[in-house]
């Protein structure tokens, strides 16, 4: 096993925007999206300009170990610093200009505010250049155990606010890799329709996991949701010491803790929920309701699930008439326990009262 984490030889931001192909910005252990507001990128670019020293990066460099956790097939991942490289190459490609209020302090008295790198160019090619040759401070991390990248990625993060699936995305194990394969799915891909730039969608999809490891409604917060995770790296060292002809027991434990037929079950029903809802459905708005949703479309056969989402509409639009006239106790109990939509008593009642509105919709569509 090899981990070493030492300095890299300086690199202009030119070079690294050249190489940018080569640059894998969205390894699995990353989180997702672009989290930076155009305010903070250009804040980034004001300090690079304004010679302010920048927290150095973190790479993970392939081209001396290159092997089956490099998934991409670059040259280079990046541990921590994607939110900085983004920043850069957008205003490289003139996606953010400099703030209205950009002040240069080597000359106030230039008119610079506003400007892309483009204009920066054409205008002011020695202002242009300086940013072309500025450098960060860059640690190339060269390993072949992706463990360590992931522990080393949450040890960097452990001061900022990563949130819990931010953080069990990272961690050693077959859970991450499971979780992101079901966020693959069709349904999180085109159905869902909630952000998902701090991987709410790997929240939502842990829990539906949980629901279907434990074969019951369970609690799906955060305690249970690292439990799981935890359990996943417990059950993959016991079948590695039974690889390594270690005398274990074997038990019902090992039997029913095999978190890839949990996942194959989450997969099966997502296929049937994906046809049936729409792209960016608005029906699929809360996480939340999401899993409520999914357990009860386990109890419809293939015939009932068709009209699952035309139910969901006709018992939206109730909830929200009862909003206002809190005539109807069922569905006012049904938003009391929303309150607590990660508690497993929450989560039964809203399904029992779903399932019991579903069945009176369906007699009086009968009819």
């Amino acid at each position: 096993m090899i981990f070493k984490v030492i300095s890299m030889e300086p690199r202009t931001l030119s070079w690294w925007n050249h190489e940018r192909e080569d640059i894998d910005l969205s390894p699995p252990y990353q989180r997702n999206g672009k989290a930076w507001t155009k305010q903070q990128k250009q804040y980034l670019i004001d300090s690079i300009l304004n010679d302010y020293d920048v927290p150095k990066l973190y790479i993970a460099d392939f081209t001396f170990i290159d092997g089956e956790m490099n998934l991409s097939k670059r040259r280079y991942a990046v541990i921590d610093g994607k939110q900085r490289l983004s920043a850069i190459f957008d205003f490289f490609d003139g996606e953010i200009k400099l703030a209205p209020d950009f002040v240069y302090s080597e000359d106030p008295s230039l008119k610079l505010a506003g400007l892309s790198y483009i204009d920066l160019l054409k205008t002011f090619p020695k202002i242009a250049r300086k940013f072309d040759n500025a450098n960060f401070t860059v640690m190339r991390v060269i390993t072949d155990d992706e463990a360590k990248i992931n522990d080393l990625f949450v040890r960097l993060n452990s001061s900022k606010p990563l949130n819990g699936a931010e953080i069990r995305n990272a961690m050693a194990g077959r859970l991450p890799t499971i979780v992101r394969e079901i966020v693959d799915h069709k349904f999180f891909k085109a159905c869902i329709n909630f952000n998902t730039n701090r991987s709410q969608d790997k929240n939502l999809a842990a829990k539906l996991l949980l629901l279907e490891h434990r074969g019951a409604i369970v609690d799906t917060k955060k305690i249970q949701l690292d439990g799981l995770a935890r359990e996943a790296i417990d059950v993959e060292d016991l079948e590695n010491d039974q690889i390594n002809d270690t005398i274990i027991e074997t038990s019902s434990f090992m039997e029913n803790s095999n978190i890839q037929v949990s996942a194959a079950r989450v997969v099966k029903n997502l296929d049937r929920l994906s046809l049936v809802f729409g792209s960016c459905d608005d029906l699929l708005r809360q996480p939340t309701q999401i899993v409520v949703v999914y357990w009860f479309s386990r109890s419809l056969d293939d015939e009932r699930i068709k009209f699952l989402a035309e139910f969901l509409k006709y018992f939206e639009d109730l909830r929200h008439q009862n909003k206002d006239m809190n005539a109807d106790d069922e569905l006012s109990h049904y938003e009391f326990l929303m309150r607590n939509g990660n508690d497993s008593s929450s989560i039964r009642g809203r399904c029992e009262i779903m399932a019991s509105r579903f069945e009176r919709w369906e007699l009086n569509s009968l009819f």
